[in-house]
């Protein structure tokens, strides 16, 4: 039996995609992965029998793409959808995102080759106040609209995204996937942590405000309970904004205390977290995607499975899916309150990290979670 997987935005930049990948193709015999490549990182490995047809390369500091190309580039991907639909009739088509779900509606295939299970993934929310009128975006959110009539499966990450989507009209199921990290691939980083005089904070992701960091780094040259502090930030940062970080760490003389870690392929993102001590995973913005991300950001869980305690923003959001967990500490992002965070890490720290990684093991993973959608698969 064969799988087909489309997500037009690289599954390099999409975690919690690739673990779906991994995951069916150890339950199916064959899965076909169609997506973009991502220009200067090394490809994910999947299994051998998953066959990835790539459409074209992907620039990730490109962030305003031309409007000729963009269109170029979808119908290439809509044009491999359809190949590939042409080719063999699937048990499965997993779509994520509406651009997918609109070159599936363009196919002209989706009535005639039906999949037994046609399933349908949002990583976020489709938003048409950003759409210029019948763009290739504007045109996808309809088609996201008109799927859920054909659905068997329909998934989100966080549950208080349902109310934007008309499960009113979803022929099948509805079932929650958080974006969890997957225990196949974190297992192989994880490993007791036995930190020293050195507290290594960790952020990874889109380096830009919102997320705490020019007051993290006004208290590095603090020594809550005799610890030095260091900040490692990885991912895409503009250079505006990194000049304004680094202009902060010099004002509080801790620009030895302040690194940068350029974008890699996901393979490798564990290795740096893997030799750091604390996560932060502060959203501080109010708009739907940042109120909605307490089991949808998968760096929380990802640092969870390393064994780091993790920093999050203190708002009855993440407090309702988080504050169980021993190894989470919320902030309002004031002096005080970091320091009194960090302050009480350091103090259990063993503990903490324990804890972390014993939660990720048993439920926090996305196995575990996945497991359960396809079990309802006939």
């Amino acid at each position: 039996m064969s799988v087909l997987v489309a997500i037009y935005n690289p599954a390099e930049f999409y975690p919690p995609t690739i673990n779906a990948v991994e995951s069916l193709a150890r339950n199916y015999e064959k899965v076909t992965l169609i997506t973009h490549d991502v220009e200067g990182l090394d490809p994910w490995e999947f299994p051998k029998n998953v066959r990835v047809e790539y459409v074209d390369k992907w620039n990730p500091g490109d962030g305003s793409q031309n409007f000729i190309r963009h269109i170029q580039r979808f119908l290439k991907f809509s044009k491999q959808i359809k190949k590939a639909l042409v080719s063999e009739k699937f048990k499965i088509v997993l779509l994520y995102e509406p651009h997918a779900v609109l070159s599936y509606k363009m196919s002209g295939l989706h009535q005639q080759k039906k999949p037994d299970i046609l399933w349908y993934h949002s990583h976020d929310i489709y938003v048409p106040e950003g759409q210029r009128t019948f763009s290739v975006g504007w045109w996808a959110g309809r088609a996201e609209q008109k799927i859920f009539k054909e659905l068997d499966i329909f998934t989100l990450p966080a549950e208080e995204r349902k109310e934007f989507f008309p499960l009113q009209n979803l022929k099948g199921k509805y079932f929650f996937l958080p974006n969890y990290p997957s225990k196949y691939f974190y297992k192989k980083f994880y490993g007791p942590r036995q930190p020293g005089n050195e507290f290594r904070i960790i952020y990874q992701g889109r380096i830009a405000p919102g997320h705490g960091l020019e007051e993290i780094i006004s208290l590095l040259r603090e020594t809550p309970s005799g610890k030095k502090l260091s900040l490692h930030l990885k991912g895409l940062v503009d250079e505006e904004y990194k000049s304004s970080l680094i202009r902060i760490a010099g004002e509080n003389n801790c620009l030895d205390d302040l690194h940068f870690y350029a974008i890699t392929s996901y393979k490798e993102v564990p290795a740096l977290g893997s030799t750091c001590h604390i996560g932060i995973a502060i959203h501080t913005r109010m708009d739907i995607m940042n109120k909605t991300l307490g089991t949808s950001s998968n760096k929380i869980y990802e640092y969870a499975a390393l064994g780091l305690p993790v920093l999050l923003f203190d708002n009855p959001h993440f407090r309702k899916h988080l504050e169980k967990y021993s190894w989470t500490a919320f902030t309002d992002c004031s002096r005080d309150s970091l320091l009194a965070c960090i302050n009480r890490i350091i103090s259990n720290y063993n503990k903490y990290s324990e804890d972390a990684h014993r939660d990720f093991e048993q439920d926090l993973n996305f196995e575990n979670n996945f497991s359960k959608v396809l079990a309802q698969i006939p």
